[in-house]
């Protein structure tokens, strides 16, 4: 468990080999904890390949932002997506 601060505790993250495992709470506080875990180094960080292009959709009615990954070459089919 990456923090605890007994009963003042809204979110707690769970973190194994880098990743993190389980979470449960609020949405933001769990944000929050996620953040500073990478930034003290318990959490490995997303490495984007540079010959990919990401397209980060958000859907209406959801906290989730959707992610596609998409080759240089395919900019026009990344553009139908956005």
């Amino acid at each position: 468990m990456y923090r605890n601060r007994g009963n003042e505790d809204i979110a707690k993250i769970f973190i194994a080999d880098g990743e993190v495992t389980r979470s449960k709470g609020d949405q933001v506080a769990i944000e929050i904890l996620t953040g500073q875990a990478l930034v003290d180094g318990n959490l490995k960080k997303k490495v984007f390949d540079p010959e990919k292009i990401y397209l980060v959709n958000h859907e209406n009615d959801s906290i989730y932002n959707d992610i596609v990954k998409f080759n240089k070459e395919n900019l026009k089919d990344a553009i139908k997506q956005f």
